[in-house]
């Protein structure tokens, strides 16, 4: 069990270690919004196991303590005083029991109101709609029949209401795992369980909006005793890959508790974000460009091998080009390192996957700067489709425009006609290879003449082992 805060009597609390003794908390979710004031340190490590002075911390804490105390617990865990902030063992162990934390939580009290720790959670709800009275006025116009008719105006009527929860990677598996939350958005505050629903608007009605539910992802997926899908998993991955990371070299640990649930459930083995029972489909995720994306920080250590998932801060979808095909490889080796042994769901420092199958070497103009929607053209393969991941921007930067790449054919589709897609590769210096993207040979009717050449040329180039890193 992680460390956790006990609520005193006098008005503070101190961290403290169970030593295996089972003790009923609560956990909060929320977002930091920055450096933290009031954070458990090296430094500060042995003043906070006698006492941290309830006027010292920040509202949202202040808040959720109210909170706990007011539900009958006397225990709280809030990340920022429970972990050790500036020692990275102790980081890296707490990470790993981060799942294990909100999985077992009496509640998960989650900050949805607040976009950072000052703003708090209990402040008065807001209707949901417009609350600006002053701004709502009524004019006259007169209308193409040439009547003269009243209309209302209003600023954003219909608003809908902020959650900065939901915008975040690590809340992510924290609403997930959790057992019972109760929700504090700026309009109402929703309690969930296993068997229930329900929302207080103080008096008011909840709105269709509020009470609506993603019914793609629950919690129920977790728990069904089953191995994991391609299809069950992508789900879950492409709609955490949409949200934000403050540091890019979390993205494996902030899925990896829900992923340890996964495992416990199968013999499977995890390999950096993607199943072994998923390979080779689990290689064809793709970038996915209707989402809106703002560039993030670069991340200042590895995180993932260019196969995974996991390598890009771009949102992906992995459902894509996950059917029913006939694979065109062989796994011949795969390497997978954490930075410390048994560790299986959080960071990996190496990653190589050696497959052996059909690879065709080709000439990639890139796209410009000026032609961004565009994916650039294989050189003599006009009608292939092209899936980049956004690596090759670095290139385009260093003045280079057109690139030597490999295409290794992954799967065929045959029940209509050839529809062959794979990887697109280039060699590094070391005589492995990085992933570019995917490519795609799809079954066109009006030109299958054309489309069935190409795809039996990639089926009938030489067959090579590949090291992918």
């Amino acid at each position: 069990m992680s460390n956790v805060l006990a609520l005193l009597q006098e008005e503070a609390l101190r961290q403290r270690e169970p030593h295996g003794e089972q003790v009923r908390y609560a956990a909060l979710s929320y977002c930091w919004g920055g450096k933290q004031v009031v954070q458990t340190t090296s430094q500060t490590i042995v003043r906070h196991r006698t006492r941290i002075n309830f006027q010292d911390l920040p509202q949202t804490i202040k808040d959720a303590v109210i909170v706990t105390e007011n539900l009958g617990l006397d225990h709280l865990w809030v990340d920022a005083l429970c972990i050790i902030q500036d020692d990275e063992g102790d980081q890296a162990c707490e990470v790993d029991l981060m799942g294990h934390v909100y999985e077992n939580a009496e509640v998960t009290i989650a900050a949805s109101r607040a976009e950072g720790v000052q703003e708090g959670l209990l402040q008065d709800l807001t209707p949901w709609g417009c609350n600006k009275r002053d701004w709502v006025f009524k004019m006259h116009y007169r209308d193409l029949t040439d009547q003269i008719s009243p209309i209302i105006i209003a600023p954003k009527l219909f608003q809908r209401p902020v959650d900065y929860l939901s915008k975040r990677a690590w809340t992510f598996q924290e609403r997930l795992l959790s057992r019972r939350i109760l929700d504090y958005s700026s309009t109402c505050v929703h309690w969930t369980c296993q068997s229930h629903n329900d929302c207080d608007r103080r008096g008011g009605k909840c709105t269709v909006y509020e009470f609506k539910k993603d019914t793609k992802i629950s919690r129920g997926m977790l728990y069904c005793n089953e191995s994991v899908t391609t299809g069950t998993w992508h789900t879950l991955v492409d709609e955490f890959s949409k949200r934000s990371l403050t540091l890019p070299e979390d993205r494996l640990p902030a899925i990896g508790g829900i992923a340890e649930r996964f495992g416990l459930q199968s013999e499977d083995r995890y390999l950096a974000g993607i199943w072994q029972s998923h390979l080779p489909l689990g290689l064809l995720w793709i970038v996915d460009r209707s989402v809106r994306w703002s560039p993030q920080p670069q991340a200042s250590a590895y995180v993932a091998p260019s196969w995974s998932w996991a390598s890009t801060n771009r949102a992906i979808n992995g459902r894509v080009f996950v059917y029913h095909g006939i694979s065109q490889v062989d796994i011949v080796r795969i390497n997978v390192k954490a930075p410390e042994k048994g560790v299986t769901y959080g960071k990996v420092v190496y990653g190589s996957l050696t497959l052996r199958g059909f690879v065709t070497p080709v000439d990639w103009k890139l796209p410009s700067e000026t032609e961004r929607h565009s994916d650039g053209k294989i050189s003599g393969i006009p009608s292939i489709g092209i899936y980049r991941d956004g690596a090759e921007t670095s290139l385009l930067a260093g003045g280079i425009t057109t690139i030597r790449v490999y295409l290794l054919v992954i799967v065929v589709r045959d029940d209509v006609d050839l529809n062959v897609t794979g990887l697109i590769l280039r060699q590094l210096p070391n005589q492995t290879y990085s992933r570019m993207g995917v490519f795609h040979v799809p079954y066109c009717p009006a030109h299958q003449n054309t489309y069935r050449y190409l795809a039996r040329g990639l089926l009938n180039s030489n067959k090579e082992e590949v090291t992918i890193v």
